[in-house]
């Protein structure tokens, strides 16, 4: 995941991790917020929490993972805080009660499922998942959403690059 990190430039819009109270506060707000409306949203996932300290949100290319707080990523952006995306989310698509929305690209979103320990591609509409069977950690997701983008973006030097820093053959 970090060389994906820096491959996709998040360093260059002066981005920053967030600090344990940002994400302590964040995962406060939620739990407590959206446990009085009956949304029985979890708190921060422990590996959603490292991610946040390493970048506090990460938007690249039209893949967006919300931060412990709302984060400017360059003069035209900023990128959108946990708390205010799973307001817009939960509210709205009751299908997604006891998730978390960690993040979004296009059509879809990316949830965090407590009652079954997994992060999910979600289509936006419907809420059916891009993977049947999810993904055990946010690095796996981080890299579904992130890997063959980049790839796909990425000139033939970069692309060798990539699959020698993964530990693939050309």
């Amino acid at each position: 995941m970090q060389y994906l990190l820096k491959a996709t430039l998040f360093e260059d819009c002066g981005q920053h991790g967030a600090t344990e109270g940002e994400i302590e506060a964040e995962s406060a707000s939620i739990t407590e917020d959206f446990g009085a409306d009956g949304l029985e949203t979890p708190p921060i996932p422990e590996d959603y929490a490292e991610f946040l300290k390493l970048t506090n949100g990460y938007a690249w290319n039209g893949v967006c993972f919300f931060g412990a707080t709302e984060q400017p990523m360059g003069a035209h952006y900023t990128n959108p805080a946990l708390y205010d995306r799973n307001d817009r989310y939960l509210h709205s698509k009751l299908g997604l009660k006891g998730c978390l929305v960690v993040g979004s690209f296009d059509d879809d979103i990316f949830v965090y499922s407590a009652a079954r320990g997994l992060y999910f591609a979600l289509d936006s509409l419907t809420l059916i998942p891009e993977d049947d069977d999810g993904f055990e950690s946010f690095e796996d997701l981080f890299y579904f959403a992130v890997d063959d983008l980049y790839y796909e973006c990425s000139d033939p030097k970069e692309q060798e690059a990539y699959r020698s820093a993964l530990g693939l053959e050309g």
